[in-house]
């Protein structure tokens, strides 16, 4: 209990203020309050009880699920994850608000990012998404080009404390398609000729064909069909290949 003088007199206010740098601050959890009011005659009025609840300790950020490669090439991601306040029941204020921002770096090694976005709100609180429309205006200095890419997640609890910002593990943005072209070709035994001006040649039952597949970040695959007589069928696969350019032969 805490005892308070006021100004003696009609409509007379007071105040008591509690803080963490107190001698004895108050604990961890719910703490209960009421006032008595007693008046020159000795006459006293209580206060109906009012309960507050001391949560200093942050929440945690503990996941965000980010896409695959290919899934970049979608208009959009639904990116989720979860959160959680501390353990502690009778000081658990909850999560209210979860906030998210992307940033894009120069390449996979880089360590700090050389574009982020503004933070905006998630739906959700401690299971979390948010839907990010990659050519949103919001998002545009992060996503008009390719690239690496990882999601900053922060978790606010009704008690105003803020998480420390989880940082995803980089993602690789590629919306470019990739680029194939058949080089050259080499009938028998003979010499290499450029297709570039020759789009088409007479051989015999043996020629080869050389064949260039780029991408800004990765060929994963090349894959050769040929067409006879209205029927189409696969004569090369290459596959499980990583280069950003390959040629065949």
């Amino acid at each position: 209990h805490t005892a308070l003088s006021a100004e003696s007199g009609k409509g007379k206010s007071w105040s008591i203020t509690f803080s963490a740098n107190d001698a004895a601050p108050l604990s961890q959890g719910r703490h209960t309050f009421n006032i008595t009011a007693k008046d020159s005659a000795g006459k006293t009025s209580t206060s109906e009880v009012k309960n507050i609840f001391i949560d200093t300790i942050a929440p945690q950020v503990l996941t965000a699920v980010t896409p695959t490669t290919s899934q970049t090439a979608n208009a959009s991601f639904r990116f989720t994850g979860t959160a959680k306040d501390n353990n502690n029941s009778s000081a658990d204020s909850r999560v209210e608000l979860i906030k998210v921002k992307f940033n894009s770096y120069a390449s996979a090694a880089a360590e700090t990012p050389s574009d982020s976005t503004a933070w905006f709100d998630a739906n959700g609180d401690t299971s979390w998404n948010y839907i990010a429309v990659f050519t949103d205006e919001g998002l545009n200095s992060v996503f008009n080009h390719e690239g690496y890419k990882t999601i900053s997640v922060k978790a606010i609890d009704y008690a105003g404390n803020e998480s420390a910002v989880f940082e995803s593990p980089k993602f690789l943005y590629d919306r470019e398609l990739p680029t194939s072209s058949i080089n050259s070709y080499t009938a028998g035994s003979g010499s290499a000729v450029n297709l570039t001006s020759t789009p088409s040649f007479f051989a015999n039952n043996t020629f080869k064909l050389s064949i260039t597949a780029n991408d800004g970040y990765s060929v994963k695959k090349i894959v050769v069909k040929q067409k006879n007589s209205g029927v189409t069928k696969t004569v090369y696969t290459l596959d499980n290949i990583n280069f950003n350019s390959k040629t065949v032969d």
